[in-house]
């Protein structure tokens, strides 16, 4: 996708943010979201997730998620802030990571 594509979903999303996922596509391909239909729902999301395309941190501590097998967090830190994914599930953590962008 690119930047006008990704302003379809978070029109004022931060430029080095949709920069970024501008260039993500063999990333995606390779972690499956290669359908219109797929990569429609994915930005979807990460744009909600994203407040977006504003941030890639969580603007809560993530304390909440600490310890919380439901969500695959069993591990010490798991439920903690995380860049770009903005996952708390560790078990849902996608390989896409866009870092320093925020």
């Amino acid at each position: 996708m690119n930047i006008e594509d990704l302003k379809r979903f978070a029109p004022g999303g931060k430029p080095a943010i949709l920069a970024a996922l501008s260039v993500a596509g063999d990333d995606l391909n390779a972690a499956g979201i290669n359908t219109p239909l797929r990569l429609c729902h994915f930005m979807r999301q990460i744009a909600h997730e994203s407040d977006g395309f504003q941030t890639m941190m969580e603007y809560a501590s993530g304390a909440a998620y600490e310890g919380r097998k439901d969500l695959g967090n069993i591990q010490n830190g798991d439920g903690k802030k995380r860049d770009a994914d903005l996952s708390r599930a560790a078990a849902n953590r996608p390989q896409l990571r866009v870092s320093d962008v925020s």
